[in-house]
Parts: structure tokens; C-alpha cells; sequence
């Protein structure tokens, strides 16, 4: 019954969709800069956010992640592109596992 239980959970794949925007913010320590004592602190331009996002299609099992997929700008996600996306990305990526 056990090794029923462990199978049945090997085989599950749970999908999500998500938006992220288009651009890394610098970290504060990375634009850190080292300055002579007295000098004047150096000027940075402020950065507003993209209005560009991207969908992310992603796919994992009980050991990580299978796939991660960008949806390309412009493109409806329907029934259609899952359809697709399993047939040409995820189902080679569980074959190759």
C-alpha cells in the first residue's frame, strides 16, 4: 500500500501561471560606490518600473521545477496554447526525467 501512495505522488504535475515585469532592479549594494572623504555623493537617476510584463508558464513535480516558459508578447493563453505547451514542452520535459 505504501509504495502505491509513493507512486501515485511521483506522478503528479501541478502547473502556474504568473506575471513578472520585464526588468531587474539594481541592488542597493551593488550600486554602492566608494566616494573620497569630502567629495559629494554621487548622483543616480531614478529608475521607475517597466510597464512591460511577462507571463510565465510553469510546470513542477515532487522533486522541482520541469519547466519554465515565457509566454511570447501578444499571445492569448487559452485552451488552445495549453494544449500546445503540454504537447511540445512539458511532455518532453517529463520524458527526459
Amino acid at each position: 500500500m505504501r509504495r502505491e501512495r509513493n507512486s501515485f505522488l511521483h506522478r503528479i504535475v501541478a502547473g502556474d501561471e504568473t506575471w513578472a515585469r520585464a526588468f531587474e532592479p539594481e541592488k542597493k549594494r551593488k550600486s554602492a560606490e566608494w566616494t573620497g572623504e569630502g567629495s559629494p555623493r554621487p548622483t543616480k537617476a531614478v529608475r521607475s518600473p517597466t510597464p512591460t510584463k511577462v507571463m510565465h508558464i510553469v510546470f513542477f513535480d515532487i522533486h522541482g521545477l520541469l519547466v519554465d516558459n515565457a509566454v511570447p508578447p501578444g499571445v492569448t493563453v487559452n485552451g488552445d496554447y495549453y494544449a500546445s505547451f503540454i504537447r511540445n514542452h512539458l511532455r518532453p520535459a517529463i520524458r527526459r526525467k
